[in-house]
Order: structure tokens, then C-alpha cells, then sequence
């Protein structure tokens, strides 16, 4: 039996029992426990929703009756994964490994290609977590995943800021003019709002 073969017969095994362990698996598609975890890994990464339930000792499919990461909204979906990266650089890399697939499961979970907005913000996401105040950062996923997406924004102002402190922008886009601005159906470009001026943004 082929590497694809065991992979699809471990697919089968998770859809059709509750809950599958790991000796199970060795078992079933005679591997090794190694091999196991990396199929396991290749499964998550396929946006299948695998995962890990304590309570069982065993691996099982994400289910409608259990939490789901596809309730969540997208603004918090990226809450949630700064909140993840920043816990995965003060653990050990046991759970490390485990908090990965959670953000996979969290990325796949979105109708948008939240993986590949993460990957243009690693580099700087890497920095804002060294400096403890994450809310630029926030900010910032959330109106480039608006802008991406063609998704409705709502945004509050700076208190420093003219005398317009919060307002919806419908089609949003960014603009380089001096600084980065944020413009939008309504917003001249000449009015465009400086990105450093808006305190939270929220998908509406």
C-alpha cells in the first residue's frame, strides 16, 4: 500500500469512528508512530479538520457538535491567531507543534486565503510580538483582509484625528500618499485616512 493509499484509508478510519488512537492508526495503515504524526500533520494541512481530543486519547474529526473554528468571524480569527503565535513563542515545542495545527485548523476555517495574508505579515508580526502591544498589527490584518476580500469596513479614529471619529467604508482600498491611507467608495483620495490614525477596525 502506497503513502497516498494509507493517507486516504486514514481519512476513512477518522470519518467513519468517533475517535481513532494512535495505535490504532500504526495498526490499521501499518506505520510507524512517526509516520503517523506526519500523515496526521498531512491531513490538517489539507484542511481536513483533524485534532487531538485529551478526554479520548485519540484523533478525530472536528464534528458539528463539538467547538467549531468555522463559527468564529474573521476579525476574531485573527485575534485569536496573533493571540497563538504569541503563546507559541513561551511554551515548550510539544505544544508548540499542537498550537500550529490549531492555527491551521483556525486559517482553514475562513473563507478567504487567511495562510497567505499571515505569510505577508510574518515578518512584521515577528517584531510587533517583541514589543508587546499587538494592536497595530490587529489593525493592520484586519483592513488588508478587507481590502482583499472587498469586505465593508468600520473604523475608529484616533482621538487626534479630525473631527470625524468613526465611519463605514464600503470597497476599501490603500493608497500610498505620504504614508499609507485607507480610501473607499465615499472617501476622496485626498481625504484617504492614514492607517496610523485608525484605532480599530472591524469587518461590518
Amino acid at each position: 500500500m502506497d503513502k497516498v493509499a494509507k493517507i486516504l484509508l486514514l481519512v476513512n478510519l477518522l470519518n467513519h469512528r468517533r475517535f481513532v488512537t494512535l495505535d490504532e492508526i500504526t495498526a490499521t495503515c501499518k506505520i510507524s508512530h512517526r509516520t503517523a504524526y506526519r500523515y496526521i500533520n498531512t491531513i490538517s494541512a489539507a484542511h481536513i479538520p483533524v485534532y487531538y481530543d485529551k478526554s479520548v486519547c485519540g484523533y478525530r474529526l472536528l464534528s458539528e457538535g463539538a467547538f467549531s473554528v468555522g463559527k468564529i468571524s474573521s476579525d476574531d480569527a485573527i485575534m485569536i491567531a496573533v493571540a497563538l503565535r504569541l503563546l507559541a513563542k513561551k511554551i515548550n515545542g510539544f505544544y508548540g507543534e499542537e498550537i500550529e495545527l490549531l492555527t491551521q485548523r483556525l486559517f482553514s476555517s475562513q473563507n478567504f486565503p487567511m495562510e497567505e495574508l499571515w505569510e505577508t505579515f510574518e515578518n512584521r508580526a515577528n517584531l510587533e510580538l517583541e514589543k508587546g502591544d499587538f494592536s497595530d498589527l490587529i489593525t493592520n490584518l484586519i483592513i488588508h483582509m478587507a481590502v482583499l476580500n472587498s469586505k465593508r469596513l468600520h473604523i475608529s479614529l484616533a482621538d487626534d484625528a479630525d473631527e470625524i471619529k468613526s465611519m463605514e467604508i464600503e470597497d476599501p482600498s490603500l493608497c500610498f500618499k505620504d504614508e499609507w491611507r485607507l480610501s473607499g467608495k465615499k472617501v476622496e483620495y485626498n481625504r484617504a485616512i492614514p492607517i496610523s490614525k485608525i484605532k480599530k477596525a472591524s469587518i461590518s
